[in-house]
């Protein structure tokens, strides 16, 4: 936040907060905050000086809720929401835990977590039998820094069985779209090149 009110004040040759820009901030501010790296001290947008200064008093909720009509579940995700469940409330959650269906996509925090993940469940397909590896290399060009950042390996290993998300769009119309997952059915070469042939669900 202040990197961009510097900024603006900067381009606008103007010293009024954000440069005189008029802002209108928007999005679920309950959400969960960012995940800072090992080591990273990170501080919370609502206590920076700015925010204080600039919205401390001009904040608007939005009440209606579009996406649920049950109002025993809304009420249960609102108080989720804000962090005061009851006794009763958690029992209600404890009593939906079921086991993960074969296939279903595990969701870690941290890059790290979803490596060692995925490592565990190739090295188990690679014990069920005879199964070439087929290994991919990244080859970065540019701010090598910002691409070691990214939600991806530098190098990605793959054999039959093994599951695949997309990590952005590709044609939306098909359904290969940023999180699709799929199952790595073959391979099939191209000249030097062998490349997987993904069944999307």
């Amino acid at each position: 936040m202040d990197t961009v009110d510097e900024f603006l004040q900067k381009v606008r040759n103007n010293q009024e907060p954000f440069g005189g820009v008029r802002l209108v901030l928007a999005g679920d501010f309950a959400q969960l905050p960012y995940i800072p790296k090992d080591g990273e001290n990170v501080e919370n947008m609502y206590d920076n000086a700015k925010w204080k200064a600039c919205f401390g008093n001009k904040e608007f909720s939005l009440t209606q809720i579009y996406r649920q009509e049950d109002k025993a579940y809304i009420d249960l995700l609102s108080k989720v929401r804000r962090g005061n469940l009851d006794d009763e409330d958690i029992a209600k959650l404890e009593s939906l835990k079921r086991e993960a269906p074969e296939g279903a996509v595990h969701l870690y925090a941290r890059k790290k977590c979803v490596e060692a993940y995925n490592k565990k469940k190739l090295e188990e397909l690679k014990s069920q039998g005879e199964k070439d590896v087929h290994t991919y290399t990244a080859v970065d060009d540019g701010n090598t820094e910002a691409l070691h950042a990214m939600p991806v390996a530098q190098k990605l290993e793959l054999v039959v069985g093994a599951w695949v998300m997309l990590l952005q769009n590709i044609n939306a119309k098909e359904g290969l779209v940023n999180g699709a997952c799929g199952e790595v059915m073959r391979f099939e070469r191209h000249g030097q090149e062998s490349y997987p042939v993904v069944r999307f669900t």
